[in-house]
């Protein structure tokens, strides 16, 4: 069933592609109360993240496919136990959940990528991935992201920008490079505990006397999926008392014996809620796989179907029936190429066909070079053609519809941070011959986006100022030799707990004239009360910009307080 990602610690851990993160760089302001500084817009294209709106990430082909199996709120942290497809990591590995599922969150790792401890990479998702190079005895983040990484005694430490803290064994523990613990930036904790096979047994978390509890049970070894996954089981219990059942989910994997699947492909995901004395209705989902490359248009363990909801209790004998017949049924079909690239998915009964094609340039790395062209042929036959850059960065996009095109174009500076976004009226043509595109702008026509960043920090925990590559000015433009105007500027605190630093918005300056490239400014203020030595606002006041009598106001600030 693939070998065990535990059992060979973490140099036989899969690594994806090297992509900027999803959150972007966790340099963009979010607003008030939130200290993640993450934007998906720093993403651009599709949904916000380089990827359709499926979504397939145009840069790999890459599927972002994330079933949640189990979900539990409140406690200073939601949790779960979900699984996300991973199509495009460098090897095939189980972590006990099925061939190329990879558990979430609780099978987040880090990996030494050479051995010698100079390059770490933090996997969050077979799409997402934090990498760091060491530098004397620090490890400084590649592409611009806010993240740190620090080594501590038995224990590797990564800090994000939203006050979170995950912390991992080290390489030199029994479970190398596995989750130890992760804590909420208000201080609550998620600890982990494992087998002797390095798959997580156990996730608890604890809200005074109440203790919740993600018990795994695996297959033992009369079974050919010895080690597979064989449920979880979500219980909780106040102090010394019993457990109470809150919810479950089990699994039925292929024994690689029938047609539609591997040895250690997961087949059925069988979901429960206790009522309060007995299981509640099974919620089914049912996966079928690629045993070989089906000709062209697949994979060993690749996702070929998934069947779920009102469509697998509609089909008729859905483990018998063939794939065609399946297929009315399904709530996705995929296909792939000889690099695992998804080049077809189809979604509700096959109603909706959507097809990509990609191709690959021999161009030198360059955040403004482009990598990867992807051409997404929608259902309704319109087009999206997208290059992106060598860490999967969306450079161009452009919609094709008949004979009419609309080209977006983005550009990065040399942390890879995004610095300028072209709309389609800005953009006269571009050449893709070119390593850079060679976009040609309109000189003094067309809408530009442009954004500015701090280089240094000055803000401090009572003044408000900058925060080193942090956004801080907003910008538009007519044309490319258009003047800049200023439409907002951002400055942060500096909030230190726990040995590290986050920078949680305290003005959000919004310019109302262009005249004098931005003036008659307003300001949003917000002041924040956290809790001790940790990173969680206990009350934040924001106080709104005075609204003058001759715009119907009272000419007076107000303050409103969380």
């Amino acid at each position: 069933s693939g070998s065990s990602g535990g059992s060979g610690g973490s140099s036989s851990f899969p690594l994806p592609d090297e992509m900027v993160p999803f959150g972007g760089s966790g340099q963009e302001p979010s607003g008030q109360c939130d200290l993640s500084g993450q934007s998906s817009g720093y993403q651009p294209s599709g949904c916000g993240i380089g990827a359709s709106c499926l979504p397939i990430r145009y840069f790999n082909g890459g599927m972002i496919l994330t079933e949640t199996d189990l979900a539990s709120g409140g406690m200073g942290m939601p949790w779960s136990h979900a699984r996300s497809m991973a199509n495009q990591m460098d090897q095939n590995v189980s972590f006990g959940n099925g061939n190329s599922w990879l558990p979430m969150p609780s099978t987040c790792y880090i990996k030494d990528v050479d051995g010698d401890g100079d390059t770490i990479a933090v996997v969050m998702s077979p799409q997402d991935a934090c990498w760091f190079d060491k530098t004397g005895s620090v490890y400084g983040a590649r592409h611009g992201i806010k993240d740190e990484l620090d080594v501590d005694t038995d224990v590797i430490v990564f800090r994000r920008p939203d006050g979170s803290v995950y912390t991992f064994h080290d390489f030199d523990q029994t479970h190398q490079g596995l989750l130890k613990s992760i804590a909420s930036r208000g201080g609550s904790t998620v600890e982990f505990s494992y087998n002797s096979d390095g798959k997580v047994s156990e996730v608890k978390r604890t809200s005074g006397s109440t203790t919740e509890s993600f018990a795994y049970t695996y297959l033992g070894s009369t079974d050919d999926n010895e080690g597979e996954l064989e449920e979880v089981l979500c219980r909780r219990k106040v102090g010394e008392g019993s457990w109470n059942n809150m919810a479950c989910c089990q699994y039925t994997d292929y024994d690689g014996t029938t047609a539609h699947g591997n040895l250690g492909d997961l087949e059925f995901a069988k979901r429960r809620e206790w009522t309060g004395s007995a299981w509640g209705t099974e919620k089914k989902t049912y996966y079928r796989y690629y045993k070989d490359s089906a000709g062209g248009t697949g994979y060993q363990h690749g996702l070929k179907l998934v069947v779920s909801g009102e469509g697998l209790s509609r089909a008729t004998n859905p483990t018998t029936a063939t794939d065609a017949q399946l297929k009315d049924y399904a709530t996705k079909y995929f296909e792939y190429d000889s690099l695992q690239c998804c080049t077809c998915e189809e979604n509700d009964g096959g109603s909706l066909s959507t097809t990509f094609s990609y191709s690959t340039s021999s161009h030198s790395e360059g955040y403004n070079n482009w990598k990867r062209k992807t051409t997404e042929t929608m259902p309704n036959g319109d087009q999206k053609v997208v290059y992106t850059n060598f860490v999967g960065q969306v450079l161009i996009q452009e919609l094709v519809s008949g004979s009419d095109s609309w080209i977006d174009y983005y550009k990065y500076d040399s942390n890879g941070r995004l610095i300028e976004h072209a709309m389609p009226s800005a953009v006269s043509s571009y050449n893709d011959t070119n390593a850079n595109l060679g976009v040609s702008l309109n000189s003094s026509s067309g809408l530009i986006y442009v954004t500015d960043y701090y280089s240094t920090t000055t803000a401090t925990s009572t003044v408000a100022g900058g925060a080193a590559g942090y956004v801080q000015y907003e910008k538009i433009k007519k044309g490319s030799s258009g003047t800049e105007v200023k439409l907002r500027e951002y400055k942060y605190f500096k909030r230190t707990a726990d040995g590290f630093s986050t920078y949680p918005t305290a003005e959000e300056i919004v310019y109302r004239s262009d005249a004098s490239g931005g003036s008659d400014s307003v300001t949003t203020e917000y002041a924040y009360t956290f809790h001790t030595d940790v990173h969680e606002v206990s009350q934040a006041t924001t106080t709104l910009p005075a609204v003058p009598t001759s715009e119907n106001g009272e000419n007076s600030t107000d303050d409103v307080i969380d």
